[in-house]
């Protein structure tokens, strides 16, 4: 539960900041949330007793659910259609989705991918980089790589498709 509900706080900060429209002060609060996430939510899976972690993940959700008045984007439309299909956990859904959804907005923003990179400390500051640190991430946090692995009907597809491109969330990515 600490990593997918930290998985969620990550992604309503990732995909705020990389979001449409123009909001500064979000995108502001979006990137400390990012590099919150990156450096407390393994010590809060690994040591869940440790309080300065769990509180700097708290403050890290909480600038995610700031910074998500501007919008979120095509990870939370996948998401928020396999928890209403699938009955998946809404931050294991993020966690699923998110290295395979962000890399479709690389081109079209690569300077706030390398902003990301930056908050996370990579010294290659590309969006490339950003994913698969964030493949390597998730595997340290104990999040499925795919949804193989959590033994996804196939037979899903076409409606979980059809739901992620109706969600309100898809047209801000």
């Amino acid at each position: 539960i600490t990593a997918s509900t930290g998985m969620d706080a990550f992604t309503h900060c990732v995909e705020a900041y990389l979001a449409k429209g123009y909001h500064p002060i979000c995108d502001g609060i979006a990137l400390e949330g990012i590099k919150l996430s990156s450096k407390y939510l393994i010590t809060c899976v690994q040591d869940p007793k440790n309080l300065e972690a769990r509180t700097q993940m708290m403050m890290a959700s909480m600038m995610g659910a700031i910074a998500f008045q501007k919008g979120l984007g095509l990870t939370h439309s996948c998401a928020h259609a396999l928890s209403t299909v699938a009955d998946l956990h809404h931050g294991l859904a993020n966690g699923l989705m998110i290295d395979f959804a962000l890399p479709f907005n690389i081109p079209a923003v690569p300077e706030k991918f390398a902003q990301i990179s930056q908050a996370i400390g990579l010294k290659t500051a590309t969006g490339e980089a950003f994913i698969s640190w964030l493949k390597i991430w998730k595997k340290e946090l104990g999040i499925p790589l795919n949804l193989r692995e959590v033994k996804l009907n196939r037979d899903l597809l076409p409606k979980l498709a059809e739901l992620a491109f109706k969600d309100s969330c898809h047209g801000n990515n």
